[in-house]
């Protein structure tokens, strides 16, 4: 009988210690909205910091990102080892949780860079750190949100988690769309190129290698001209290495030429990787916008091969709807890439009621 009784007792315990870790369906709901606003964040934090290099609001927009890196932080740490004011439970996934440890280290690196932006600090390695590091975070968070709507599809009605993932994704493209606008206003990369000039030949002409090989972009640009002109420069560059003769005044005479042909492909490379870095942002800031507005209408009019249901629910269907008018008013400045004074200051003045209103509406899916 005691046994028994021992028995039942570990059964008890057993069971409550299983329910206590066992998310709840709120709390599930909770983990995808925070895990994919953790995607927007990374693009939100981005943004400001690009607008205080640009000069734009510093003051407020560093008070901006000081609340932005705290959130993401918090967060994070929260989804890694579980946070009661956030009602975030402890990820006992492995998956996610070595996705979570790379996000967390990656994170560690990236605050420095935002810091210094921050303090006014901000040098051209730090510039190049926002641009470069902000899509391995982003790419890093979208996993981690994945595998939390694979987890959590189960326990929430059908296509629930599915729909706040891609609902949520809206937000982050929102600040995605006002990053790459501000990437092409600043051209951040312009000067990438030339700073391979002052390597060996080899290095000089790989980077070369991989600038020729946008050939869609150069043809688009009618760029070949330009190109062939910085082939015979390197042509003649060899032809002088080879003919240099070693006596003072053969080196003189080289080095004379040799500063006369870097000049000019500094110049031609300048030029080149400004239209080329500008016109992949134009590119990436289109397909963003096209995602961002395809994804819209099929929260309000449903799409199959998205796998996306319209909601009955009036709530959720009015709070698109106001997305979708202060969209109608924020489309022109990103479809036209308006980077002018008037452009930005209209993306600047539209993008924080844009995420809102669509914060609101993940909300309302996540009530269902």
């Amino acid at each position: 009988m005691i046994i028994y009784r021992l028995l039942l007792g570990f059964l008890f315990v057993s069971t409550i210690a299983l329910f206590a870790n066992t998310p709840t369906i709120e709390q599930g709901k909770t983990v995808i909205n925070l895990a994919g606003k953790q995607r927007m964040l990374t693009q939100k934090m981005s943004k400001e910091a690009l607008l205080i290099i640009k000069g734009i609001e510093v003051e407020k927009n560093r008070v901006y990102l000081q609340e932005t890196i705290a959130t993401f932080d918090k967060t994070l740490h929260g989804l890694k080892d579980g946070n009661k004011e956030l009602n975030i439970p402890k990820t006992e996934d492995k998956e996610i949780l070595n996705l979570l440890t790379k996000e967390i280290k990656l994170w560690s690196l990236f605050k420095k860079f935002l810091n210094k932006i921050v303090v006014g600090k901000a040098d051209k390695s730090t510039l190049k750190a926002v641009e470069i590091a902000n899509m391995p975070l982003l790419q890093i968070m979208n996993k981690i949100v994945h595998l939390y709507e694979k987890k959590y599809s189960a326990t929430l009605s059908p296509n629930l988690a599915k729909t706040i993932n891609i609902a949520g994704r809206e937000r982050m493209l929102i600040q995605k769309m006002t990053k790459e606008l501000l990437l092409i206003a600043n051209n951040i990369k312009s000067d990438v190129y030339i700073e391979s000039l002052h390597k060996d030949g080899k290095l000089f002409h790989a980077k070369l290698d991989d600038l020729l090989k946008d050939k869609a972009t150069i043809e688009e640009q009618k760029l070949t001209s330009r190109v062939a002109d910085i082939q015979k420069l390197w042509s003649k560059y060899h032809e002088i290495i080879a003919n240099t003769e070693l006596s003072k005044e053969g080196i003189k005479k080289f080095n004379k030429e040799e500063k006369e042909i870097v000049e000019k492909m500094s110049k031609e490379l300048m030029e080149m990787a400004k239209i080329i870095d500008s016109k992949r942002y134009q590119i990436n800031l289109t397909q963003t916008q096209r995602l961002f507005e395809s994804t819209l209408t099929a929260l309000i009019e449903g799409n199959t091969t998205m796998g996306i249901t319209p909601s009955k629910d009036k709530k959720i269907q009015q709070q698109l709807q106001k997305v979708k008018k202060i969209w109608s008013e924020y489309r022109p400045t990103i479809v036209n890439i308006d980077t002018s004074k008037e452009g930005l200051n209209s993306a600047m003045r539209l993008n924080m009621p844009l995420l809102k209103e669509m914060d609101k509406t993940v909300k309302l899916y996540e009530l269902l």
